[in-house]
């Protein structure tokens, strides 16, 4: 390990430099959570566990309830973001403006906020996997990934696991592009707010409402849309 964190209770982890693996890890459901602000100090009986504007030169390995991920920059490894002390309860972080290269972020914990983070370069950008669920995506951008920008896992080849829901609560304004296997897959399909283009290009957004037809060049929609096609 570059650095090892178990039950970091009112933590306020800032401008550090990680060379190797770092994980931080609460210790169960009563210990080592916050909750769900960014407004911790480091003071004990603070509420919040912040993370940010670390560097991290290997994996990043989370695991806990209600914490603070703003602003670290992940290079040529996987932010992952497990379930915590138990799948039962819902991780409710706010992951916010991180910048992943060369790697992904993996997600198994449910109820969390990703807002404006960048994932470019590695294998999957967004990986909802089928353990995840009642996740929230705004405003992040995966690009130029060599499989995936978006990938939520589909249920039915997971049948075995019980209440398996990958469909974001919400999903708007990302961006994914230039991703070798398809910028998004699996179904995003909820409802839809504000401007979906609709084009016979390669900024055709028609996959957030609906089904593409490159022969009739149509786009059946499948969704609620509040808003301009």
């Amino acid at each position: 390990y570059g650095m090892h964190i178990t039950g970091p209770n009112s933590l306020l982890f800032e401008n550090n430099i990680i060379e190797n693996k770092l994980d931080l890890i609460g210790f169960n459901p009563h210990y080592g959570n916050g909750d769900g602000s960014c407004t911790g100090t480091g003071v004990y009986g603070s509420p919040s566990t912040v993370i940010k504007n670390n560097q991290v030169n290997g994996p990043f390995n989370l695991a806990g309830y209600g914490w603070c991920i703003d602003g670290n920059t992940i290079t040529d490894n996987v932010m992952f973001i497990g379930a915590g002390y138990t799948n039962t309860i819902p991780t409710n972080h706010l992951i916010k403006n991180n910048i992943v290269t060369g790697g992904g972020i993996k997600i198994i914990g449910s109820g969390i906020t990703f807002d404006s983070n960048t994932v470019t370069g590695g294998t999957i950008g967004f990986h909802n996997e089928y353990r995840a669920h009642d996740n929230i995506f705004t405003n992040n951008i995966a690009n130029n990934n060599s499989q995936h920008g978006f990938k939520f896992d589909d249920c039915d080849e997971y049948s075995w696991q019980p209440n398996c829901n990958t469909i974001p609560v919400t999903f708007t304004g990302n961006t994914a592009t230039g991703n070798g296997v398809s910028d998004i897959e699996g179904t995003t399909k909820v409802a839809i707010t504000g401007e979906v283009i609709v084009s016979d290009s390669g900024n055709n957004q028609c996959d957030l409402i609906g089904t593409w037809n490159s022969d009739s060049k149509t786009c059946t929609l499948e969704v609620d849309l509040q808003g301009n096609i």
